[in-house]
């Protein structure tokens, strides 16, 4: 006659189970083979932007900078200027297309984003010191890309 299994028992053979899923092989596919297909997207927008503004004299520093706040897409420097730049896509120019998506709620957590990442950015890159700052936003819309200096303060 078999035993019943206890919850402890049970608790344990969904543990090691689990366990072996995981050591079995895991997420071994690079990171960009598992994306969604919108973040696929978004990516090839981003370096579409990047290549783009480094066509125009900047400098790339990082790219999906995290904070607790969310992410900036890009940070650049435009000569003695720290660059924050929010990349947008929008297939089509709907409700004022991707520049407009940029809302107010959306910059303010730019702004909080970068102030967070600010003094990190400023010790590896401007010897400690303040630099001026901008924030730049690049949108596209169907194939048109639109690159606004100083989009927001």
């Amino acid at each position: 006659m078999s035993q019943p299994f206890t919850p402890a028992a049970l608790a344990r053979l969904a543990q090691r189970r689990a366990l072996q899923r995981r050591t079995r092989g895991g997420n071994t596919q690079p990171k960009h083979l598992r994306q969604s297909p919108t973040q696929r997207i978004g990516q090839r927008y981003e370096d579409r932007a990047a290549q783009y503004l480094q066509e125009q004299g900047l400098c790339i520093l990082t790219r999906n900078a995290t904070s607790p706040f969310g992410e900036i897409d890009l940070i650049a420097t435009d000569q003695h200027t720290l660059v924050f730049v929010e990349v947008r896509y929008r297939h089509h120019a709907y409700f004022d297309g991707a520049a407009a998506s940029v809302n107010r709620s959306k910059q303010q957590r730019i702004r909080l984003s970068a102030s967070f990442l600010l003094s990190h950015l400023c010790q590896q890159h401007f010897g400690g010191k303040l630099p001026p700052c901008r924030f730049d936003v690049v949108a596209f819309t169907d194939a048109e890309l639109l690159w606004i200096p100083d989009a927001f303060t």
